[in-house]
């Protein structure tokens, strides 16, 4: 019995003073994989400090115990340390692509109601009386709507770049002004 128990005892202390070298390559690489690739320091600002205080304080353990003596080494508070990253790093992960899909379907939903305005004012155009006063002003506001479309494939782009933001944006401000041209369009037929 006494023998089981040193064995056992020896065993804890042997894993203790095993680095933990499958984990901290799982984590690194799941935290190359948020700041790369999620980009996770746009999406989730906040969230992406948190994880990386997290990641550091884990390897800073992991050096720690790497810099004793081997038979002095214990990787318990690192292993712990990392296991506490990869939870951060995953919340962290959850957050960001939250927080990008809300952005996305913003900017997605400004670009559709201003391509409807452009939509709506062809519309108008095309079934309004044009008298001979008013067929300059018909002309220059279908201009400024080809304009506007010109604009509305910009913030198409901006959208594909992920820059959501700046297309929303975009977006309402062709929204305006096509809501704007509208109004004009209205007072030039009503003269």
């Amino acid at each position: 019995m006494i023998l089981g128990a040193v064995a056992l005892v020896a065993s804890v202390a042997v894993s203790c003073a095993k680095p933990p070298d499958d984990r901290v390559r799982k984590v690194r690489a799941a935290f190359a994989d948020l700041r790369d690739v999620v980009k996770a320091e746009k999406w989730a600002h906040d969230e992406m400090i948190s994880a990386s205080g997290a990641i550091e304080a884990a390897e800073k353990e992991l050096s720690s115990q790497n810099a004793r003596f081997s038979f002095r080494r214990d990787y318990t508070k690192a292993i712990e340390l990392f296991a506490g990253a990869e939870i951060d790093i995953e919340l962290t992960r959850q957050a960001a692509l939250s927080q990008k899909a809300v952005l996305e379907k913003s900017a997605s939903d400004g670009l559709d109601a201003a391509y409807s305005a452009v939509d709506h004012a062809r519309t108008t155009l095309m079934i309004a009386p044009v008298s001979r006063d008013s067929r300059a002003a018909v002309e220059r506001l279908e201009s400024d709507l080809g304009k506007a479309e010109v604009s509305l494939e910009e913030v198409r782009r901006l959208i594909a770049e992920e820059r959501y933001l700046e297309a929303e944006m975009k977006a309402g401000q062709i929204l305006d002004q096509v809501t704007i041209l509208l109004r004009s369009v209205g007072r030039s037929l009503r003269k």
